[in-house]
């Protein structure tokens, strides 16, 4: 049984993006390494937390997502102040979802601190057949951002873990115990090998 108590280090993952873009699916398959077809709807915030090791260390990782209703986006730039990485999500068979990152991002850039680790995702990369957004749409969008940028799969596992500890290698390299320089560029993903997909959905 993972020990809770000890932990060398605790880093804060928050997750946005519209219903149904499979946030909880990504925590889920992290996490637990399942896939849910029908996961429950999310209702304003929660989050599940887990141990991990890396970088010679043990690290407590909280990651939190958020219900896309109205009244609980406005109350997410809390935790935007609170994050050390964000994850932005979109459906890359779902035009609206990705259409109104560029508002999350808008919101993030606002609300979040200059250190803050940012990724944009276009997960259900499985589903190619119904593909709407191309990889390198995608891929522009977070780079002109600053962004790091990943396709995921939770259903078939794709490139989930791989994102997730992108993430927590990142926060660790960061000079953590000085300010931060705003115009220092961001941490960039270095000597990472994709995990190699298998069949399935989501």
């Amino acid at each position: 049984m993972t020990n809770f108590q000890q932990f060398d280090e605790q880093l804060n993952i928050l997750l946005v993006g519209f219903s149904k873009v499979g946030k909880s699916s990504l925590i889920l398959r992290f996490i637990d390494n399942t896939f849910d077809e029908n996961p429950p709807i999310t209702i304003g915030f929660t989050f599940k937390t887990t141990i991990i090791e890396q970088e010679q260390k043990r690290i407590k990782l909280k990651i939190w997502h958020s219900s896309s209703q109205e009244k609980f986006i406005s109350s997410v730039r809390h935790h935007y102040g609170t994050a050390d990485a964000i994850l932005v999500i979109y459906d890359i068979t779902n035009l609206e979802t990705f259409e109104f990152v560029k508002t999350w991002m808008e919101e993030i850039e606002k609300h979040s601190k200059p250190q803050t680790l940012k990724i944009l995702i276009g997960n259900k990369a499985d589903l190619r057949k119904e593909r709407i957004i191309n990889y390198e749409v995608g891929k522009k969008v977070a780079e002109s951002h600053g962004y790091l940028f990943y396709e995921t799969s939770s259903k078939d596992s794709v490139n989930v873990e791989t994102t997730f500890r992108t993430a927590v290698s990142s926060i660790l390299q960061q000079d953590r115990t000085k300010d931060w320089d705003e115009n220092a560029p961001l941490l960039q993903n270095e000597n990472k090998k994709e995990k190699k997909e298998k069949k399935g959905c989501c």
